[in-house]
């Protein structure tokens, strides 16, 4: 399960997702709906950062697409969901910084059952409120050094504002028009763009040289409030970025509008959240 040195975008219905693919036998691709590099003019995240025991590389091996996910519980990984729709037999997880090699079994999860959020086929061609989200439940538990992120509790959602700082983070590619550069997990700070730029989505900054592209789909971002790090959104797509830079804006879907799916779908995945 190899990283390819080359990547080609996926187009989705005429959106392009955050995805990078090879055309191997063991082909990637990054699978977004942000544009088509990772975290451009981010920085690596080392083992000892606090923000790398919360994200996995989800790998679904027949198109060779690469996203990214967060950790909910020892059981639960919550993506995008145009990242695993339709591929349920194919998808597994690896609890790694570095996919650019083959991640050692002990650190690779398979996937025994998903649920994709309902609203998803119906909406991911509409300008907003795509639903973008898909819960993954595995078996095997977290390695040693991964824990769930902590979600937003939807009181605190006001805490989101016009330029409050976000942490992000995936494996994308982090060089615009530079395939090879995906794989490995960056992270970056942006400043909120719009806090309501939908009812169940908000927008990140990216004009000033840096934010999420094409294998950072379903990549967590995350707020600080009174010093605990909460959970606030998963990468879906890149908008106004009619040029494939990621420079402009990324769309992320607000994770606390969904606290009631995300507690309803696992316990139809057999896991009470």
């Amino acid at each position: 399960m190899s990283l390819p040195v080359r990547f080609i975008l996926i187009l989705v219905c005429g959106g392009l997702f955050l995805a990078a693919c090879s055309p191997s036998a063991n082909k990637i691709s990054v699978n977004s709906d942000l544009n088509s590099d990772g975290i451009i003019n981010g920085e690596i995240v080392t083992a000892n950062d606090p923000l790398a025991k919360y994200s996995v590389a989800v790998y679904e091996e027949t198109e060779g697409q690469l996203c990214t996910g967060v950790i909910l519980s020892d059981e639960l990984i919550l993506t995008a969901a145009h990242c695993v729709f339709g591929f349920q037999d194919s998808i597994s997880i690896s609890f790694t910084l570095d996919f650019q090699g083959t991640p050692p079994a002990e650190l690779t999860r398979t996937i025994s059952n998903l649920e994709v959020y309902s609203g998803w086929e119906s909406r991911f061609s509409e300008s907003k409120d795509h639903g973008d989200l898909a819960l993954l439940r595995f078996a095997g538990g977290l390695p040693p050094g991964f824990k769930p992120a902590p979600l937003l509790p939807a009181e605190l959602s006001q805490k989101l504002r016009v330029e409050t700082k976000v942490d992000v983070l995936g494996f994308g590619m982090t060089k615009p028009a530079d395939m090879s550069s995906a794989g490995i997990l960056h992270k970056t700070q942006l400043e909120t763009d719009n806090p309501h730029f939908s009812e169940t989505e908000f927008t990140l900054n990216q004009n000033r040289g840096t934010g999420a592209c094409h294998g950072d789909s379903g990549g967590p971002a995350f707020i600080q409030v009174n010093g605990q790090r909460y959970l606030i959104g998963i990468a879906s797509r890149g908008i106004n970025d009619d040029d494939d830079l990621c420079n402009q804006l990324s769309a992320y879907t607000k994770t606390w509008m969904y606290n009631s799916w995300i507690e309803r779908a696992s316990e139809r995945l057999g896991f009470g959240f």
